[in-house]
């Protein structure tokens, strides 16, 4: 990420652009110019001015602002560290990997950072925050507490930056840091080396779009096999090959045997049952 600095201040005329409403700021009593006295409480709506005119420039870029935000509160007025990103690139069907991009970089942050891992969790899009996707919004918490949220711009609200930003993908990420240096490192032991080798198995099987990867885990937990030692996400796709009104989930089986190798038929009698299972919850096998 190429890191930025913004000005502490919304810009009235942008405001009004997006449509933000923001509440109730702390405002200076002698500001720069007209429409710049009320003093930002997110970073989102400069890092999305500065993605329209870098637009201009680049086909693809991210970049990240750490500063200051501010809120009024009882008894005096508090400022709060804020860390933001933002990817865009230029492009058809490129926003599942930005977004997919940019959790794992909250991910390889918070690890190297905290050595615990992020949740994210599906959330209710603001209405007061435009620059939230009604159906991609996610809370993202470190060591379990909520610390910000990450999404993607919908296409009413890039049309309204640039009508030019129809034809883009964003995503951002916002995080509050105050409180997060209290979060002390887990050391967890490494787990012990399996003696026989384990296979890694794919499956691809087809889902309506609102099918959320966290009910199809809750489904697939109850799948129990004594080869199966672990189910992990891989990614999504919806392009041409998918037919409408559905799209395209991917997971990785981890198959194994403590006490032996396995053979080709342990391989093929496991996909054929799990297989089987995929089809009785409902999902369609991609062939």
């Amino acid at each position: 990420f190429n890191e930025i600095q913004g000005y502490l201040w919304y810009d009235a005329s942008w405001l009004a652009q997006l449509g933000v409403e923001p509440g109730r700021c702390v405002e200076l009593k002698n500001p720069a110019a007209e429409g710049l006295q009320r003093l930002r409480r997110a970073l989102m709506p400069g890092l999305l001015s500065a993605v329209v005119k870098n637009r201009f420039y680049f086909p693809a870029f991210s970049l990240i602002e750490l500063g200051g935000v501010f809120e009024v509160g009882e008894g005096g007025d508090h400022e709060y560290r804020h860390v933001g990103l933002v990817s865009a690139c230029r492009g058809k069907k490129v926003e599942e990997r930005l977004y997919e991009r940019l959790k794992g970089a909250i991910e390889g942050w918070a690890w190297g950072r905290f050595s615990c891992p992020v949740v994210f969790a599906q959330a209710a899009a603001d209405a007061a925050r435009p620059w939230e996707h009604p159906g991609r919004t996610a809370t993202v918490s470190i060591d379990g507490d909520a610390v910000g949220r990450v999404s993607v711009v919908d296409l009413p609200l890039r049309r309204a930056m640039d009508e030019h930003l129809s034809a883009w993908a964003i995503a951002w990420a916002e995080l509050r840091l105050n409180g997060l240096d209290g979060v002390t490192p887990s050391a967890e032991p490494l787990g012990v080396i399996p003696p026989y080798p384990r296979v890694e198995m794919d499956f691809s099987f087809l889902v309506p779009p609102s099918a959320r990867y966290a009910e199809v885990v809750e489904r697939l937990a109850t799948f129990q096999h004594p080869l199966l030692k672990q189910i992990r996400y891989v990614g999504t796709y919806q392009g041409e090959s998918i037919r409408h009104g559905r799209r395209s989930l991917t997971i990785r089986t981890l198959i194994g045997d403590d006490t032996r190798t396995l053979v080709e038929n342990d391989a093929n009698s496991f996909r054929q049952t799990f297989t089987d299972y995929l089809v009785e919850c409902g999902y369609e096998l991609r062939r």
